[in-house]
C-alpha cells in the first residue's frame, strides 16, 4: 500500500510537469508547488527523489526536464486520464463540468487492455472532451491523431483585442471548477469564437453575448487559435 502510494505521488508529479509543458509554462518547483498545493521544501525533496530515480532531469536554469522514461509514464498517466473522461461523457453521459474529478479516480483502474478495448468504443479520439490532445496512442498500437494544441491566451498582446477561437481548455482550468462554470455560464467554452482582452491584473473572454473575467493564472490554461482579425465580436 504504501508503495502504492509512493507511486501514485510520483505519477502525480509526472502528470504536473507534462501538463505544465502542454500549457508553454516552464517547469518549475515553484510552478509545481503552487499547482499541487505543495511546500516548496516537499516539492524540492520529491524532485529530487526522482531525478535519482531517473524520471527527470533539473538543467542549469533550474528547469525540470522529463526524462524519456519519466515522460513514457507521464504520458500513459494523461492518456488514461482522458480516455477515462472520454468514457464518462460519451458513453455514461456525465456532464462534462464533472467528468475531471471522477476520471481522477477511474484513471487508477486503467490498464493496457482496458485502454485498446476503449480507443475504438471511443471512435479513436483525438481530444478529451475539453479539446486536450490524447497523447501517446501509438504505444497501444494505434496511430497517433494529430489534434489542434492552440496558442495560450496569455501569450497574446497586452491592451490588444483579439479575435480567436478557443481550442481547448486544459487540465488546470479544468481543476478550477469555479473559474471554469463561469466561463461555461457565460458561453465561452471549446469551439466557440471569441474576443480576448489581456490585462496585466484581468483577462477578459467575451462572446457575442457575454464576458467573463479571470485572473492572469488561469489564461495559460485557455488556449486558442488567431484568426488574425480585431474589433468587436
Amino acid at each position: 500500500m504504501i508503495a502504492r502510494e509512493r507511486s501514485e505521488a510520483t505519477e502525480r508529479y509526472l502528470q504536473t510537469i507534462f501538463e505544465l509543458e502542454e500549457d508553454r509554462v516552464v517547469p518549475r518547483r515553484a510552478r509545481i508547488s503552487s499547482r499541487l498545493g505543495h511546500s516548496k521544501s516537499a516539492v524540492s525533496q520529491k524532485i529530487e527523489r526522482m531525478r535519482e530515480s531517473g524520471l527527470v532531469q533539473i538543467t542549469e536554469d533550474r528547469c525540470i526536464v522529463l526524462t524519456p522514461s519519466g515522460n513514457r509514464l507521464a504520458v500513459t498517466r494523461v492518456r488514461r486520464h482522458r480516455l477515462a473522461e472520454r468514457m464518462l461523457a460519451d458513453m455514461i453521459g456525465i456532464p462534462r463540468i464533472d467528468v475531471h474529478e471522477i476520471a481522477c479516480g477511474w484513471q487508477q483502474a486503467m490498464v493496457d487492455d482496458v485502454e485498446r478495448r476503449l480507443v475504438p468504443l471511443l471512435g479513436y479520439p483525438a481530444t478529451d472532451p475539453w479539446g486536450n490532445p490524447m497523447p501517446g496512442l501509438s504505444m497501444l498500437g494505434f496511430s497517433d491523431v494529430p489534434a489542434v494544441i492552440g496558442t495560450p491566451i496569455s501569450e497574446l498582446p497586452l491592451h490588444t483585442p483579439t479575435r480567436c477561437v478557443i481550442r481547448r481548455f486544459s487540465e488546470y482550468l479544468q481543476s478550477n471548477v469555479d473559474a471554469l462554470a463561469a466561463l461555461l455560464d457565460n458561453g465561452i467554452e471549446p469551439g466557440i469564437e471569441i474576443m480576448a482582452t489581456i490585462g496585466k491584473s484581468a483577462v477578459v473572454l467575451a462572446n457575442s453575448r457575454a464576458s467573463a473575467t479571470v485572473p492572469p493564472a488561469i489564461a495559460c490554461s485557455v488556449h486558442v487559435e488567431v484568426t488574425g482579425t480585431y474589433g468587436a465580436v
